[in-house]
């Protein structure tokens, strides 16, 4: 069911007089739309589409989890209006493949057939689907994934409901437990801060360098021996600063895959 909202502001920003009516509505699972109108000359339409009921709103409707390597999950639906959500995470530096097996364990002529989807964590489908998949069938899907957190949904395709069984494997770093990815993240959030120590460490050399080389520009020697001093110090600033940006860059996606 969609929910409608009506906002009304009054006065214009640039000046005149205007006055604004937002209609908004949303859906539960979080999907939404609005239509912005102003009077007096001006109209825009603002418009955010509406995402599926389904697919679409797997994290929100609650997704199980995680799903490890070689576990297996039975489940059932009493009609075809139900789903069954589930997530699992990902911890490789390469994409590889993560493989679903799902058997329809519905019996009889009456028994619905059933579909699986994977998502991203965005509720974005991603790779193939196993679609309508009749009782007594088992097929399974393989998709190449990179690093991240993932969803699948196992849904009623039609009929009164059914039974299934959802399995899971694939490569090396596939269907892990979260702490697979927060430990990379610590690991890479530590060296991070040492390469910030190292750039610290580097510009107060740099500030002595620039200092010594100022003193000593009437000397020859020591002029000398500054410039020296000055130069390595302007390379090592350099270098610092190009290990801290690339352990900053190595901190994702670890970082920034949700739990």
């Amino acid at each position: 069911m969609l929910r409608r909202q009506v906002f009304r502001y009054r006065g214009n920003p640039l000046g005149g007089r205007v006055a604004l009516f937002v209609l908004a509505w949303s859906r539960p699972g979080g999907a939404r739309a609005a239509l912005l109108i102003a009077s007096g000359g001006l109209a825009m339409v603002l418009s955010i589409g509406l995402a599926p009921a389904g697919a679409g709103a797997a994290e929100a409707a609650g997704a199980s989890g995680p799903l490890l390597a070689g576990q297996e999950l039975s489940g059932a639906f009493a009609s075809s209006e139900e789903r069954d959500a589930y997530f699992y995470y990902v911890a490789s530096s390469d994409p590889i493949p993560a493989t679903l097996t799902l058997e329809n364990r519905g019996e009889g002529e009456e028994a619905g057939r059933i579909d699986l989807t994977v998502l991203d964590a965005i509720a974005t489908p991603v790779g193939a689907t196993i679609y309508s998949l009749r009782p007594g069938e088992s097929t399974s899907l393989s998709v190449l994934l990179a690093a991240g957190k993932y969803f699948v949904e196992v849904s009623a395709k039609e009929g009164p409901g059914g039974a299934y069984r959802l399995s899971a494997g694939g490569g090396d770093g596939a269907f892990v437990p979260y702490a697979a990815i927060a430990s990379r993240c610590a690991a890479a959030g530590a060296a991070t801060e040492r390469a910030e120590t190292r750039l610290r460490r580097a510009e107060a050399r740099m500030q002595r360098a620039t200092a010594r080389l100022r003193r000593s520009r009437f000397g020859g020697v020591q002029q000398s021996r500054a410039r020296t001093e000055f130069r390595r110090s302007r390379a090592r600033l350099a270098a610092s600063r190009v290990s801290l940006r690339s352990e900053r860059r190595a901190r994702q996606p670890w970082c920034s895959i949700p739990e």
